[in-house]
């Protein structure tokens, strides 16, 4: 009799010490994060066959545990893979960081999830515009140098005074060196950034830069190194600079 209490007992305590390791466990998967959110609040703006076809970026998770965030913990899903994809590229306690390509002209949304998918940050808009490779930019070069060429036979038949030609002959070559050399800037200069407010900005703090969040450096940056701000000239006044590369 004693025999049947003490195997009762026993099965009562690992019934019970098992109930509670499944309720731990779907306490800890549902809970560890409970709300994502990306750091940049406005849309993701990209051009294909330019520098402007990649955007890197953020995503906090708050938590409610201590606990480290690990690869893959996050997951990126973007609504149409044939405009643009997202993927992860660092993972630190709290931050996750993303880059977003280009594909194709077009617009999608991409958003940030749990492996398990219990907790979804809020949807981000990308809009695609298709550009100009630098192919299509070097074949318009020469484009702009024949209607220079067309234009020196046609002062020439001007010319049928003898006053008159020796003048033209002198003055074609510098008006035709000034007109090429003036139009070839304009041709290679590259468009400067452009900050908008809300702007976040991307800090590494062991080298003290501030960045844009577009900055290709970033995505160098380690995750321990890692910061953002909406106010960088508070930083400024603590010893840190603008990215060269990005903001000049």
């Amino acid at each position: 009799m004693n025999k049947l209490k003490c195997a009762a007992v026993t099965l009562a305590v690992i019934i019970l010490l098992c109930s509670c390791s499944s309720v731990n466990e779907d306490l800890d998967s549902a809970a560890t994060v409970t709300a994502l959110s990306f750091c940049r609040i406005s849309d993701i703006n990209l051009i294909t066959g330019s520098d402007l076809c990649v955007e890197t970026g953020y995503v906090r998770a708050e938590k409610s545990t201590d606990a480290r965030l690990s690869d893959g913990d996050i997951i990126f899903v973007s609504d149409d893979a044939s405009v643009a994809v997202i993927e992860e590229t660092a993972t630190s306690s709290s931050l996750v960081a993303y880059r977003v390509t280009a594909i194709a002209a077009g617009e999608t949304c991409v958003c940030a999830m749990t492996s398990d998918g219990k907790t979804v940050s809020e949807r981000l808009k990308v809009i695609v515009e298709e550009g100009k490779s630098t192919e299509t930019l070097a074949e318009s070069e020469p484009i702009a140098e024949s209607t220079f060429v067309d234009a020196t036979p046609a002062a020439e038949t001007t010319t049928v005074l003898p006053e008159t030609s020796s003048p033209l002959t002198e003055t074609e070559p510098p008006v035709i060196q000034a007109d090429i050399t003036d139009s070839e800037p304009t041709a290679t200069d590259a468009p400067s950034p452009q900050i908008t407010d809300g702007t976040v900005y991307s800090v590494n703090t062991k080298t003290k830069k501030i960045h844009l969040p577009n900055c290709s450096s970033v995505a160098r940056i380690k995750p321990e190194n890692l910061g953002t701000t909406d106010n960088p000239e508070s930083l400024i006044a603590e010893g840190y600079t603008y990215c060269k590369n990005c903001l000049g």
